[in-house]
């Protein structure tokens, strides 16, 4: 996600925004990272990978999927086990 987001989920947890159906986490490094490279703004130029970790991931809300995973509802917050900045002078490949 981009920087700007990282104080609200830390505080509030994670949201749908806007008109997306679902929120996705990604079980790899390399495609989370590209997810939050591809977060990336002028409004704010770092982006940020955040760990989660789900105790039970067999709930209707959520869907599993190759790739990770789509959080169709919040009700239950993953927890957050760490975060990392992505500087805006890394540049993903």
């Amino acid at each position: 996600t981009a920087e700007v987001n990282l104080a609200s989920i830390l505080a509030n947890g994670f949201r749908i925004a806007g008109e997306l159906p679902s929120v996705s986490f990604a079980k790899n490094c390399s495609l989370s990272l590209g997810y939050a490279c591809n977060a990336r703004s002028v409004s704010s130029p770092n982006s940020v990978v955040i760990a989660v970790r789900y105790e039970n991931l067999e709930k209707p809300f959520i869907k599993q999927e190759a790739f990770g995973l789509h959080v169709y509802c919040f009700s239950e917050q993953p927890k957050i086990i760490g975060y990392c900045v992505v500087p805006a002078s890394y540049v993903y490949c």
